[in-house]
């Protein structure tokens, strides 16, 4: 499992912005909320960064994208995109600068490389289908926090925020709202200390939403990945063996 935080963007532009939807809007914990480009065709995101060493971006409606990480005029290209289709990754260890295909209806991209602890620039291409406007909801870069895979099942679930009212004649009103989902995750550390550095990370963020990129790794084989902006619902708890034994769990809800 990893988390991106803290989140190191500190300026951001986008070509043919739209005024009505600026580019500012990828940094708040509304990913509905989306920066719009003017035209049509591929715009390029460029976000001035302090420091850090992965990117994810939510809400897209990309088909492709190219990502550059340089320090001033020097460039040097990240590597180990993975593009979400559905609920699975296809882990892809590949120059960045290749294009990549994602589900339209999901349009989340995760990536790292070498942590760099100077100010830095990352350029994000990202080509929408034939004919459409860029939109993009949600933008993060900033240092990696890794911690083990999980190693037992993971509960995965959603959370309905439709509207329901009965009628007294027994007829049914309703208004369909957005299907969060959730995770109910647990995984084993070597050391109890993982667990600590994994609670001070939340404790520093709050109920904050971060990205997450969950990994399924039972019995030692990556069977499938999740990406997404998520709070915790249940803080987490830890069983200790001993110091060298801790069984982690928590909860996460989804932000749409």
């Amino acid at each position: 499992m990893k988390i991106i935080y803290p989140d190191y963007i500190t300026a951001l532009s986008m070509t043919n912005e739209g005024s009505s939807y600026p580019i500012e809007n990828v940094q708040n914990y509304a990913p509905k909320d989306v920066a719009k480009a003017t035209s049509t065709g591929a715009q390029t995101i460029t976000a001035t960064v302090t420091q850090g060493a992965a990117i994810w971006i939510g809400n897209t409606n990309a088909t492709s994208a190219s990502v550059t990480v340089r320090d001033g005029e020097t460039d040097a290209w990240a590597t180990g995109d993975q593009w979400a289709t559905g609920d699975q990754f296809i882990a892809a260890e590949i120059s960045v600068d290749e294009a990549m295909q994602v589900d339209n209806s999901v349009g989340r991209l995760w990536s790292s490389w070498a942590h760099r602890d100077a100010q830095f620039y990352v350029d994000i291409e990202l080509t929408p289908p034939s004919g459409t406007i860029l939109e993009v909801g949600a933008l993060r870069i900033g240092d990696l926090n890794e911690f083990n895979a999980v190693m037992y099942a993971i509960e995965k679930g959603g959370k309905d925020y439709s509207v329901r009212k009965r009628f007294r004649s027994g007829g049914l009103y309703f208004r369909k709202r957005d299907v969060t989902r959730t995770f109910n995750i647990k995984w084993r550390d070597t050391w109890a200390k993982d667990f600590d550095y994994f609670v001070d990370v939340l404790e520093a963020a709050g109920p904050e939403p971060l990205p997450y990129l969950i990994i399924d790794d039972i019995g030692g084989t990556i069977d499938a990945t999740w990406t997404g902006l998520f709070t915790y619902t249940q803080f987490p708890r830890g069983s200790f063996n001993n110091l060298r034994h801790a069984l982690n769990q928590v909860a996460l809800e989804e932000v749409v």
